[in-house]
């Protein structure tokens, strides 16, 4: 019996000159690939040949013993190969086996030269979507998942579940033997006059069998996924390889965009029964995937699988949820908005997720037929209703956390509240219908998703978002301002107060330059406004007992953390009112922590060099305790800029990344 399998080969470039090409051979052999031997005597001798390891994926097929080829395909390569055995699984000794095949074949490298950051990306996913029929189905790929989708029965207008089994089952071939018959469940998402179901993990089978799906469907088509890209999180080794020198680098953020989890963009396109439209949130409608509650799984891999099971099998425009989130409670972006979203892993927050640039309206989705536009769609990983879901149907702590304070994010953005309810509108058809804000999707539709468990837990979803919505305290500060926490954590600890406007509100300026007066009151509040007895004789000329902040300046002077300007005659000088520069700042916060050893190693600012550069030092440990990042340039570098002025936000930033280091 022919087998088809895949597995990853870790090549990132070749060492030989010259230029890879689809037309070129890249691994040639003539001779019969019959041995056994271990990973660690085959890769050295990969490695000596040339190859450097880093991702590439091989299919390996079976044919006549003689007809051996592998050819470069952007960068990937085929080989047939006369199996005896399902070569692929996911066992390190049939890994090891395949990878032994190369050193038996008389391996030899075409010309390359190709770079990690101009390899091309690495292949589609694979969606084999067919009718069902009773037999069992062989696809020429390893199936990690399974679903199967319907179009409901003329006169049903919603899938009415009855029975033990009431959406059908499953069972899988895994290295020749068969597993037990899984049910299927109905997935969160679901279209007009259509039923999808949940993916079941297939473990990398080689044959499905389905069985004992309901009549209220009809036209069943079975979806066999594969989602394997080469690429680990989604993202590409040239970014992977970036990650150890950037300033910016997340190690495990809580997000991910679409090119985090490993979107494959060519996929999607809208279409007229799922067109690209965005409107003004209305409500928010939790949902579980209904899928497996491993807690092993690849939650990106996951979140692929239903991105192209939503495409390539339903025929929809991209995903139907605008945010999912996994039991670790990481977000994971959902439907497109038009725009490439940052990477959590270089800064980004998930704020641009599902939102369109310009008016802030959310991008419809397809999860709640009949109520998609102005509705944002937040699926939870797993399965969460007992009795019909395997393994643990509670959802974890860290999911729900998340849950709580994405919805108290986007309500907060859009003015609703979590804990009130609604009459919803919507903008095409006029339909009404009255719901709670945050609601489930059985509030909508006939259907027991989110499940009764996550269903049972969102009355404290509700109150603990909007425990966690965020008061304004500055008019001028609003929700979504850059270092909003930071300022708003100066406020709450008094350190700042800002302006008391005639209207009654409080501005607190960020955009103005802080002037040196302000910056000893920042310190001294910082300090605990301690007990102090200021002098009666001014330690600086350009200063009285009368001025502002007069105290705060003494104590600043008298604990040495400014000692200001010596003068020409001999006198000393504040400058009260001039705005304070970067590098001086580095100095107060230096002195403050108590002069710490002096950091080693070389500048990671180009414009701060030990020989010319006031406060080096101070800068550096600045920099090497987190208080400041600098900016990065567009040659990759980055910058200080020591003699600029701070503004009043980036204080608040430092001062609150001040405290977390010292505390």
């Amino acid at each position: 019996m022919k087998q088809i399998r895949f597995i990853s080969l870790i090549v990132d470039e070749l060492t030989t000159n010259g230029v890879m090409s689809p037309s070129r051979p890249v691994l040639d052999w003539t001779q019969s690939p019959r041995v056994e031997t271990s990973w660690a005597k085959a890769r050295p001798k990969l490695e000596a040949s040339g190859v450097r390891l880093g991702v590439m994926t091989l299919l390996v097929g079976s044919a006549d013993a003689n007809d051996w080829e592998i050819r470069a395909k952007q960068s990937y390569a085929v080989s047939h190969v006369d199996a005896q055995e399902p070569l692929m699984s996911c066992k390190p000794r049939v890994t090891a086996t395949i990878v032994a095949l190369l050193m038996a074949l008389g391996l030899t490298l075409s010309p390359s030269g190709l770079s990690p950051a101009q390899a091309t990306p690495a292949p589609d996913s694979f969606n084999d979507t067919r009718p069902v029929v009773s037999e069992p189905v062989e696809v020429d790929f390893p199936i990690q998942y399974l679903g199967v989708v319907a179009d409901l029965a003329p006169g049903v207008v919603e899938a009415d579940p009855q029975g033990a089994i009431p959406y059908g089952e499953a069972r899988f071939q895994v290295q020749g033997e068969w597993t037990q018959w899984q049910p299927f469940n109905q997935e969160g998402a679901q279209g007009d006059g259509t039923f999808t179901s949940s993916l079941l993990l297939a473990d990398n089978a080689e044959a499905y069998q389905v069985r004992a799906l309901p009549e209220w469907g009809v036209n069943w088509r079975a979806a066999a996924i594969n989602t394997d890209r080469g690429a680990v999180g989604g993202v590409s080794e040239p970014v992977a390889d970036a990650r150890a020198t950037s300033l910016d680098y997340v190690d495990n953020p809580t997000c991910r965009s679409r090119a985090d989890w490993g979107a494959d963009e060519s996929i999607r396109k809208w279409t007229s029964g799922d067109p690209e439209t965005y409107y003004p949130a209305q409500a928010l409608t939790v949902h579980h995937t209904a899928g497996s509650n491993s807690s092993s799984q690849d939650f990106s891999a996951t979140v692929r699988a239903i991105y192209q099971y939503h495409v390539l099998t339903n025929g929809w425009s991209d995903i139907g949820y605008q945010y999912l989130i996994d039991a670790n409670g990481v977000v994971y972006e959902g439907r497109t908005s038009g725009a490439a979203s940052q990477s959590c892993f270089y800064g980004g927050d998930g704020s641009d997720f599902g939102h369109q640039s310009g008016t802030d309206y959310v991008v419809t989705g397809a999860h709640v037929g009949g109520y998609n536009s102005g509705n944002i769609g937040i699926s939870l990983m797993g399965c969460f209703e007992p009795g019909e879901c395997t393994g643990n149907t509670t959802p974890t702590a860290a999911a729900i956390d998340a849950l709580a304070t994405q919805v108290s994010k986007l309500a907060q953005r859009h003015g609703l509240n979590p804990t009130g309810s609604t009459t919803y509108v919507n903008p095409v058809g006029g339909t009404k219908k009255s719901v709670p804000v945050l609601s489930a999707h059985r509030d909508w539709n006939a259907t027991a998703c989110p499940g009764e468990t996550l269903y049972s837990l969102l009355g404290q979803v509700r109150q603990t978002a909007a425990d966690r919505m965020v008061r304004v305290v500055f008019s001028d500060v609003p929700v979504g301002t850059q270092f909003f926490d930071e300022i708003n954590w100066l406020y709450d600890n008094g350190y700042s107060t800002g302006w008391l406007e005639a209207n009654g509100t409080r501005t607190y300026r960020p955009l103005n330059s802080i002037n040196r007066d302000a910056m000893a009151a920042f310190m001294y509040r910082f300090s605990g406004s301690p007990a102090y007895t200021p002098p009666t004789q001014s330690p600086f000329t350009d200063l009285t007992p009368n001025d502002q902040f007069y105290k705060e300046i003494s104590w600043l002077n008298e604990m040495g953390y400014s000692t200001g300007w010596v003068e020409a005659d001999g006198t000393r000088t504040f400058r009260p009112v001039t705005p304070i520069n970067r590098d001086a700042m580095a100095a107060f916060m230096y002195r403050y922590a108590g002069s710490p050893q002096a950091p080693s190693g070389t500048s990671r600012f180009t414009d701060v060099t030990p020989t010319s550069t006031e406060f080096y030092d101070e800068i550096m440990w600045l920099a090497d305790s987190g208080i400041s990042t600098g900016w990065p340039e567009a040659n990759g570098t980055y910058t200080f800029r020591p003699s600029q002025p701070v503004a009043r936000d980036a204080m608040a930033a430092f001062m609150y990344r001040l405290d977390n280091t010292l505390n």
